[in-house]
């Protein structure tokens, strides 16, 4: 194979404008693996892990902390192609989930739900779009019996 220069944009994603002008964001080759690799030691996955990214993988924490981290870890990567709060969470009791991927917004609906989920096997979810509120994390790791 050619000699290639981490350094080279492999990846361009397209954002909305949230903090200024819409744009195309240019990643690096070594960006991707550098962030992949954070977010395989951050979260300490492991080719045990079951990897849920809701978040899509056009969006750069779908794309980097779901695909790319999942590759990363030798983990499996599951992929919801839309969040609704009982099919995913029904999905996420078939496939034993152990990591989801997912913004504040998807976490609360599933926090709404009166059904009981066996989510045992979650350990781990990372966060997209926005901080949590510290009562939203303690509902969600309440109501699935993570604390």
């Amino acid at each position: 194979p050619a000699p290639r220069d981490a350094d080279a944009v492999s990846t361009i994603l397209y954002t909305s404008g949230t903090t200024g002008v819409p744009k195309g964001a240019m990643l690096t080759e070594l960006g991707i693996v550098h962030s992949a690799s954070v977010y395989r030691a951050g979260f300490a996955l492991t080719p045990a892990d079951r990897i849920v990214a809701v978040a899509p993988l056009s969006h750069v924490t779908g794309l980097v902390a779901g695909l790319h981290a999942a590759i990363r870890a030798g983990g499996a990567l599951i992929i919801e192609r839309e969040f609704k709060a009982p099919s995913f969470l029904d999905m996420a009791e078939r496939e034993r989930m152990t990591v989801a991927v997912m913004t504040p917004a998807m976490y609360n609906l599933t926090s709404t739900w009166k059904k009981s989920w066996r989510l045992q096997d979650k350990r781990q979810t990372p966060n997209t779009g926005c901080p949590h509120k510290s009562v939203h994390i303690f509902q969600h790791l309440k109501r699935f019996r993570i604390i």
